[in-house]
């Protein structure tokens, strides 16, 4: 062989194993798949075959247990038994009545006639549907309150909050309120998620304070006494004038 020929061949070598190289480094950097999943819900977890293959053997792993195979594809072990469900098509596997002691990493394994494929590992993390409720504290200063958006779970939790249909700059489960004299019937929602559901509470808000100061309930008791006040010397003087009266017409 030539120099040259020698020459083209090495250039040519190196260039291939330089992209070998490039591959295992991007497929050993890849993220592992992650699947969310709701209790009491089903999930699926996809196999990831990219191309068909003529199988011979494939399993679940859960943890260090064998949870499914080509011959127990309903499930294994007692956590997974009848909860399980292994397609030997796509060879995925689809997990029933989820619960929270579920979430972890599974593995799948595949044999083909001619070798055994690469494993293949999904994290699955299972949530609880996420609920919310609003709780109101007054603040001493009038027409301004805190309000508390309070969820079943305490982790993976999310805020955002609205006043009517007008998104708030606040993502924390708190929020401070004022509202100008006269507002009446605000709508402040706060919705809560976690990465598998959302739920939403809201409250309204008024201000019926005055531009003076002075209470619209205030001013209303005030004109009712007033107006007690008003009735009660009215009747007096009527009163008053007939006895007057009755004096002066037996004298």
């Amino acid at each position: 062989m030539s120099t040259h020929r020698r020459s083209l061949y090495f250039n040519y070598a190196l260039s291939v194993c330089i992209a070998l190289l490039g591959l295992l480094a991007a497929s050993s950097l890849s993220p592992d798949p992650v699947v969310n999943g709701t209790v009491g819900e089903s999930v699926l977890l996809p196999a990831g075959l990219s191309q068909p293959a003529r199988i011979t053997g494939v399993q679940w792993i859960f943890g260090k247990d064998v949870i499914a195979d080509e011959e127990n594809i309903n499930g294994i072990t007692a956590q997974f038994r009848n909860r399980v469900h292994l397609n030997r098509n796509d060879c995925s596997l689809t997990i029933t009545q989820l619960r929270a002691e579920d979430s972890g990493g599974y593995h799948r394994a595949i044999e083909t006639a001619d070798s055994q494929l690469p494993t293949l590992m999904i994290t699955l993390h299972v949530y609880e549907k996420i609920s919310a409720e609003m709780e109101r504290k007054p603040s001493n200063e009038t027409c301004r309150a805190t309000l508390l958006c309070t969820t079943n779970q305490t982790k993976h939790v999310s805020y955002r909050w609205k006043r009517g249909d007008q998104d708030l700059p606040e993502y924390a489960g708190m929020l401070e309120v004022s509202l100008s004299p006269g507002e009446r019937g605000v709508i402040f929602t706060c919705v809560a998620s976690n990465p598998v559901s959302e739920a939403a509470a809201s409250i309204r808000e008024s201000c019926e304070e005055s531009s003076g100061g002075v209470s619209v309930c205030a001013l209303k008791a005030a004109l009712l006494s007033l107006g007690l006040v008003l009735m009660i010397s009215a009747v007096i003087g009527v009163h008053v004038r007939e006895c007057t009266h009755t004096q002066l017409s037996d004298l």
